[in-house]
Formats: C-alpha cells, structure tokens, sequence
C-alpha cells in the first residue's frame, strides 16, 4: 500500500531542519575547542618553542615588579617610574628551566580553572623557587640598574659617610665613579634582595588576567552555562535529525534525500567559512580579544594573543576535518536515497504487471484411446456395474480358449 508523508509532518520536519542547521554548524566546532582550545597540553607545548622563550621572561618580570608595586614589597625603589628598566633587567636573570616550569604551572592552574577543578581563590601560582633564585642574583641586578643611572654630579656625594652602611635611600639617584661605586653597587644589590625576599610566595592569577578581581567570578556562572550547553549541542543536534527522519518515515527515500542534503549543505557551508576565515585568521583574534586583552600585565596580553592564535588554527583544522566526515556521510545518505525504490513507483509497478500480464489457457487433454478411457471410467449404476461384469466374464473366456 502506497504511504504518502502528512502534510503537517513536512512543516515540522522543515521547521526542524532550520534548527538542525543552526545546531549542526555549532556542533562542529564543539569538539575541537574540547580537544585543542581548553585543553592545557596544546599550550604546554608552545612554550618550549624558541618565539615564546624569548618572550616569556619579559612577561614574568614584568609581572614580579607589578607584584612588588601592588604588594609594597619595597619603599627604597621607586617601581613606578623605573618599572621597563627594572623588568627588562630582570628577565635577563631568569633561567629557561624557570621560565618553562612557571608557565607550565600558570597554564595548569588557569585550564584547572576553566575546566571546573578549582575555585577562583585557588587561582595562584607558586614563585618560591623564581624568588630565591632572583634573590641570590641581586647584586648583578643592582649593579646593571646603577650603570643605567646618569652620573653624578661633583657636589652630589657632598655631607655623605660612605664609610657607614647606607642604603639606596641616602644615596644620590646617580652613578658615581671610582673608588664610592663599589658602596653603591652594594646597597642597590640590598635592595633588590630586600625586594624580592618580601614578594609574596604566590602570585593570584586574577590580578595578572584582569586588575579587578571580581571580574573571574562575575562571569563564571555564564561562561560554566556556555561550556554546560556547548558540550550538549552535538547530542541535541543529533536528536533533531532523527526526529526529522522520524516525520519522514513513511517514503524512506524522500527521508534518505532530505538528511543526506541537510548535512551537505551545512557542511558546505562550513568549509567555505572556515576557508574564509583562514585566510585572516590572525586579523580574526586579534579583533575579537584586543577589548579583553588590554586591561592585562604588558606581555602577558601578547603571549596569550599568540598563544590562541596557534591554538585556534590547529583547532580550525579539526573542525575542517569534522565537516568533511560530516558532508560524506552526507553524501551517503543522499546516495542512498537514490538506490531506494520508491514506494509509489513499486506499487504502480505491481499492479501494471497484474492487468497486462496474458493468462495462460490450459492446453486441450488429448484424447486417449478407448482402452485407455474404459480404465478410467468408473460406474456409476447398476446396469453400467451389470454391463462390465459380463464384459469381464467374456474377456476371461476368450483368453481361456
């Protein structure tokens, strides 16, 4: 019997498909940024690449005299206005090993972070071992800070007891010469030592990402229901699949076509976008986080800046290759349809064959001899049973004879 789909099972099944075109394109990207842009090992790798080791010192220095500033861990030196001197000065005395073993320290706290395993009062990092190292390479430091000083005056070392133990606040903001350079090599080397043994052992990572703390916890609850609701869109997007094949059940090869060219055209589309994107990709980013990246610690806004920028083209990838296993399945499914006799046709096919299909007539029975015949008849009365009877007997005697 021939089905015919319900008029109201199209609307709905368009309806859907409007839907399923929105979840599907969305659903693309769902586990790639799971995979690639959430996932701590994707930056751990970046930071063993020479591009970010050069940057990377530069970011934490900057980041220790941000701390010594917001902390008060010295009133001798004046961050504020000698803040690029001192940082770059620093970043020249911290060690690869440190530099890689920090940022791999900030990087699993922030994904730990965003992944849900630690609240925001958690948010910190460890720089113990970057404070005792810096500490016992405070005399270097306050020596190349001192050379960058102008020099003195003659009448600048006037009323001085360079014989006394002074510190860098009774002394002179210049350089001096000959025999006094050595006293004020000393006591800028106390104050960079003084300085980094007062840091606090730990540094919280909110006030490196944002200068206001609250900002983390302001938009966790909607970024924990973005997160909620990405992960369950490809499971929604399937469901609304099925439900469309579901109205279209009853001609299996309209259902076959109709999802086979849903998922070949949002898959189209897709690659078409992504290859769009690609081209400025960087352009891209750079537009999208500049408004949040601009309240950050100089350096750190430009390392994670490259860092998602390498990130989101290796996650770009991934989605380029779910699109295409999508549009081939795709692809299969409209094939399928095609191979798949439609109802209609099958049972007009019946019933055509039914009406002009010739009916055999039997051929005539050939007449049998009337030996043959008289074997075959049976008597019916008893004049007939009388008859054979005697026709018998005769036939007997006349073989006896």
């Amino acid at each position: 019997m021939n089905k015919k789909i319900p008029f109201q099972n199209r609307i709905l099944a368009f309806l859907i498909s409007i839907l399923f075109i929105f979840a599907l394109f969305f659903s693309f990207f769902a586990l790639p940024v799971e995979l690639k842009l959430f996932n701590p090992l994707s930056y751990s790798a970046l930071v063993t690449q020479d591009e970010y080791l050069q940057v990377l010192p530069s970011v934490i220095s900057e980041t220790l005299v941000f701390q010594a500033a917001a902390s008060k861990a010295t009133t001798q030196i004046d961050l504020t206005a000698n803040k690029d001197t001192i940082s770059s000065i620093i970043a020249r005395y911290i060690p690869v090993e440190l530099v890689q073993s920090t940022f791999d320290e900030v990087i699993g706290q922030m994904f730990s972070y965003f992944n849900f395993r630690i609240p925001t009062a958690d948010l910190k990092v460890n720089i113990t071992d970057l404070k005792t190292h810096l500490a016992t390479s405070s005399s270097e430091i306050g020596e190349e800070f001192l050379a960058t000083l102008p020099n003195c005056q003659d009448n600048a070392l006037e009323g001085l007891n360079l014989n006394s133990n002074l510190t860098i606040q009774d002394l002179p903001f210049c350089k001096p010469a000959g025999k006094n350079l050595d006293q004020f090599e000393r006591a800028w080397g106390m104050a960079f030592e003084d300085m980094f043994n007062r840091l606090p052992s730990s540094i919280y990572l909110a006030n490196v990402i944002a200068p206001d703390q609250n900002l983390p916890d302001r938009y966790f609850n909607a970024y924990s229901l973005v997160r909620w609701g990405f992960r369950l869109l490809p499971i929604v997007t399937i469901l609304l699949l099925i439900l469309v094949a579901v109205l279209l059940r009853n001609q299996r090869d309209v259902m076959w076509k109709w999802c086979g060219r849903l998922l070949i055209i949002v898959s189209g589309v897709t690659l078409l976008a992504l290859v769009i994107l690609m081209i400025g990709f960087d352009q891209f980013i750079a537009m999208l986080l500049n408004p949040l990246l601009k309240n950050m610690i100089s350096g750190f806004g430009s390392v994670l800046l490259g860092a998602v920028q390498d990130v989101g083209f290796q996650m770009i990838i991934l989605v380029i290759i779910s699109a295409l296993v999508v549009m081939g399945f795709g692809i299969m499914l409209l094939l399928a349809g095609k191979f798949v006799k439609p109802a209609a046709a099958a049972a007009s096919t019946i019933e055509v064959q039914a009406e002009t299909e010739p009916v055999e007539i039997p051929e005539e029975i050939p007449a049998e001899e009337p030996a043959a015949m008289q074997k075959t008849v049976i008597p019916e009365t008893l004049e007939e049973v009388e008859q054979a009877e005697k026709r018998r007997k005769k036939n007997k005697k006349n073989d006896q004879e």
